[in-house]
Formats: structure tokens, sequence, C-alpha cells
């Protein structure tokens, strides 16, 4: 990735000479003159000076351009670049065989019981030379311990030879070309997936890496392969690096009417995170639902939430919610080099980018101490420090249940103060109710003994009563 003081977002883009639009490095690898598009944070435009300034461009060598997008403008300045001859080598048929049989042991020194990687967003690519070009989505030690599941894009042929292979060119540039077929069935065509492989000279390089690898057809892939060992051959030699020239662009704003503080615009107004990541420097954790952690793999950095799509819809706020809270009972929500755990209440902030790196949108997580939680949509919030804002994890007592603690009003002590001197009363009332219970027993028993006593005197009264009479 292009990086440049005061640039909030770079991207590698080829521009045609004299067109008028900026289309995807992608969609052409061999293009040239190439360019880079980078967005200046620090000032822009208004609408009446672009206006004079793309006029004045027509009448004199520097050359504007208007970019729309989605959400805004921009005025982009396109530098004035000669252009250069190249002198293309040219490669006699009778010689053919013998390039191809030198470049071939090159390309077999250099990457025997070697494998190179190519992260793209959500899946990245492994080709191991003499075995296969897959797709998998992991980390490259899941793929070398086989803890990941992957597509085969397409297998070598296991009869080995240099006669298998061709030389090519494409866009001035000379490469040894190899075709891998038997890859994992494709559901769209029915059929094995298939690659091409290009082996080509890039002289910025120490190491052979996997520079890219396109779909361009169903099921159907070109990847390109850089082998430093093929630069010392004057055919493959001749792809020089070539210089990428900048392109700057200021956003368009709709000053002319309101007059505003210049620094509190660009302060309120310009995003200060990347409007594209490139999902190879974070480490992917996964939270369920195609949803992943992205923590930076260099220290320092936000925490990021990868979504399993390149925009949103109408699940995006409900899977994030349900994948954070599964995450957050897994251990794997952090605050900074702590875990973050499921208890007490706090505020979290993460910028969502999409399964390529793309900006999705800045949200607002809060949970409640109640465990309840609110998902808010803050994409008006430009700059974000760090993750966690605030947290409050309640204190826990000896018997490791957890507890919360909160500050009394007056009006509170004193009920309480009222339900603790009820509770002392009925305390006293339940102790004395046995005792109260045992005197009544025995004053009831002496009272009963005391009539069993009298009650022979009474009946023999009433007899010396009875004969009287």
């Amino acid at each position: 990735m292009l990086l440049k003081l005061n640039v909030i977002s770079t991207g590698l883009l080829v521009l045609s000479q004299g067109s008028q639009a900026l289309f995807s490095v992608y969609d052409d690898y061999f293009s040239s003159p190439k360019y880079v598009i980078k967005y200046d944070n620090q000032d822009f435009y208004t609408h009446h000076e672009s206006s004079q300034i793309l006029q004045g461009s027509l009448n004199n060598s520097e050359s504007y351009h208007l970019v729309k997008s989605k959400d805004s403008d921009y005025l982009c300045r396109i530098p004035e670049v000669p252009p250069v001859e190249k002198l293309q080598p040219t490669l006699n048929d009778d010689y053919r065989p013998q390039k191809i049989v030198e470049a071939f042991q090159k390309v077999k020194q250099a990457l025997t019981d070697k494998c190179v990687f190519q992260f793209a967003g959500y899946w990245s690519y492994a080709f191991c030379f003499d075995r296969e070009l897959s797709q998998f989505n992991g980390q490259i030690q899941d793929f070398v311990d086989k803890k990941v599941s992957k597509f085969i894009l397409g297998k070598f042929n296991k009869d080995e030879a240099a006669d298998r292979y061709t030389l090519n060119k494409e866009g001035g540039l000379w490469y040894l070309g190899y075709n891998l077929e038997g890859g994992t069935l494709c559901d769209l065509t029915g059929r094995p997936r298939s690659a091409e492989i290009q082996f080509v000279c890039d002289p910025s390089l120490n190491e052979p890496s996997l520079k890219w690898v396109k779909e361009y057809k169903s099921c159907q892939y070109q990847a390109q392969v850089a082998v430093p060992d093929l630069c010392a051959d004057d055919l493959f030699g001749s792809n020089k690096e070539e210089k990428v020239h900048e392109i700057d662009c200021k956003k368009i704003v709709n000053t002319d009417i309101h007059v505003v503080d210049k620094e509190d615009y660009i302060k309120h107004s310009f995003y200060n995170h990347p409007l594209k990541i490139s999902l190879s420097e974070y480490r992917l954790e996964p939270l369920g639902n195609g949803i992943f952690l992205g923590r930076p793999k260099i220290p320092g950095g936000l925490d990021v939430i990868i979504y399993n799509s390149d925009k949103e819809d109408d699940t995006f706020l409900g899977t994030i919610a349900k994948s954070f809270f599964t995450g957050l009972a897994r251990k794997k929500i952090y605050n900074g080099e702590e875990v973050l755990g499921s208890q007490g209440e706090f505020t979290y902030y993460t910028y969502v980018y999409g399964r390529r790196g793309d900006y999705l949108n800045t949200l607002e997580i809060v949970k409640n101490s109640d465990g309840k939680a609110i998902l808010y949509d803050r994409n008006d919030l430009s700059h974000l420090e760090k993750n966690v804002m605030s947290v409050r994890i309640p204190p826990q007592d000896e018997n490791k249940v957890v507890s919360e603690e909160r500050v009394e009003t007056e009006e509170e002590k004193k009920k309480n103060s009222i339900n603790e001197e009820q509770q002392q009363q009925q305390q006293q009332q339940q102790q004395q109710q046995p005792l109260m219970q045992a005197e009544t027993t025995e004053y009831e028993t002496q009272e009963k003994a005391s009539e069993d006593h009298h009650q022979p005197v009474k009946e023999e009264q009433n007899a010396m009563q009875h004969d009287e009479l």
C-alpha cells in the first residue's frame, strides 16, 4: 500500500492517456503509463474554484479531471507524462525452445519445494510449485498445517517437462506460461477449475512472489508469479520497473454560500480513517456468521470488523451484533491488550470494512450492566483514537459472585435505615415468640392441674349439699 503524509486513502489506478475515467489497475495489468491517485485531506476546492480550474486547464498543459463518487466530487490534477519509447526485444523462433528450457530451469530452481502466498481481502491464495494453485480463507500457518478448507484452482501435470511451458508476450512484456488443470469442480460450469500461471521478472523483488490472482471467466483464473532469477535473461529483463506517477485529488465542497472556518471544516468533514485497507495487514479472528475481527499485525492500530459482503444490507447491524457478542463470550474482543469481558458496561467503537477491504461504516456498541446492548450507526464520526472509550466492570465478592456497587442518595439511606429497623423488630418478635408460647403452655398446664386437684372437692361438696336437701 502506498502511503503519503496527509493522505487518507491511496489506490493504484491506471489512466489511459486522453480518457475521462479512472479504472482499477487490476482491469489491465499491462497498461502504461501507471498512476497512483491520492486524496489530500488538508485542502479542498469550492465549486467556483473548481469551475475556473477546469476551464483554465483547457488552455494550458496541465490536465484536470472531475471525478464523481457516491458521496463527494473531487478535482484531480493529472501530471504531464512525456512518452517513453521502449526497446522491445525480439525473439527468433529458432531460439524459442531453448529460451523456454532455460527459463523453466530458472523457475524450477527458484520454486522447487516452495509455496508463495498472496492476500486479496477475504480470500488468500497459495501457489505451490509442482503441486497446485489454491484459494483459502485463514492464516498461512493454518494452510501449512492443513487446518483450513480450500478450493484448488488448478493442478500441475504429473508428467512435468519443459515442453509443457510456453513463451508468451503481452503488453510488451514476456512471460513463461503454464496451464493448470483439474481443479475443484465448479458449481457454475460443472467443470473443474483451471488457471494460467505467468512467470515474470520483477527486479524490485529478491524472492519469488505471487503478485496477483484474478478470475477472468467463471472458475477460470490467471496468476502472476515473479521470479527474480528470470531478470538475468535479457528477454525477461526488459520488464523494467515503471515509474508510478501521482494524481493529486482534492474534495469539492459547497462553501460558496456559507462561510466556514477551513480547519474546522476539515476536522469534521474529512474522514481520517482509510477508505480501503489491506486485509493482509490484519490477523483475522472469526466471530461467526462470516464476520471477522481484524487485529492489526503492527501494534498501535485499531481493531476493525470485517463484514462478509462488499456493501451494507438489511441484516448488516443484526449480523454484526450477534457475531460481536459471540466473540465477546469467547473472549475474542479486546480492550487494548486485555480481553474485554462480558460483564459490566462498556462503549466500543469500530470501523467496519467489507470482505475486499472497502470502508462500510463506523459503529458504536453500548453494553449496559443488565446485559442489553445497542448498536448505533456512527458513520458521521471521522476519527477514532481507540476502540473502547469507556468501560466499567463490577467488583466480585469473596464468593466470586458478581455484585454491583452504587452511591446511595440521602432518601435511599433513610429508607434503608427504616427497613433495617423493621427487620430487627421482626427478628426480635420471632425470637420472643417461642418463649411466649412456652410460658403460655406452662400456665395452661398449671391451671389444668389446679382444676383437676379441686374437682373431687367440688364433687364432694355437691354430694353433701344434695344429702342435706
